[in-house]
């Protein structure tokens, strides 16, 4: 999959094409390159897992020596120099991942503008983007609470005002 740089998005520009596989990495192809499969999942068509970042590299690196290409990482131990001027396998920036991922959507999430506590885990009951005003609130009113004693009735009043 081929993604096209130098087109704006919101947060970050890309200067260089980039390819990127469709698919995750199988544990069968792996294990056909690097000779161990360290997964806890078993099956030859199963993406692998548990492997590190340096694991990963070496792994780009291999890859690409078998595809007759110059691999891009170098190591010295648990230094790792990226040679951009390679043309072999190697692991997307973030900012590549992201662009990837998102497939030209503008929102902050793919979904829309904010997400449900159904599509990921966390507690959802205040919407995307007014976390510091949700917080701020909560601090004042809490002090409040703390120097003199607030009656239950007041303090939903106390919010609503601060919110005003």
């Amino acid at each position: 999959m081929r993604f096209n740089g130098g087109k704006r998005d919101s947060a970050y520009r890309h200067s260089q094409c980039f390819y990127r596989s469709s698919y995750e990495v199988r544990q069968s192809d792996y294990v056909n390159v690097g000779g161990n499969n360290p997964s806890d999942f078993g099956g030859d068509d199963l993406p692998v897992e548990n492997v590190s970042w340096l694991e990963a590299i070496a792994y780009c690196n291999v890859l690409s020596e078998k595809g007759s290409l110059t691999p891009v990482y170098t190591t010295s131990g648990h230094t790792v120099t990226w040679g951009r001027s390679a043309n072999g396998y190697r692991l997307p920036t973030e900012a590549e991942w992201e662009y990837a991922c998102r497939t030209g959507i503008t929102t902050p999430y793919n979904t829309e503008t904010s997400i449900s506590p159904v599509e990921s885990n966390y507690y959802g009951h205040y919407p995307y983007g007014i976390e510091n005003n949700y917080f701020y609130y909560d601090t004042v009113i809490l002090a409040m609470q703390n120097l003199f004693p607030i009656p239950p009735d007041l303090v939903s009043s106390l919010t609503s005002v601060l919110a005003g």
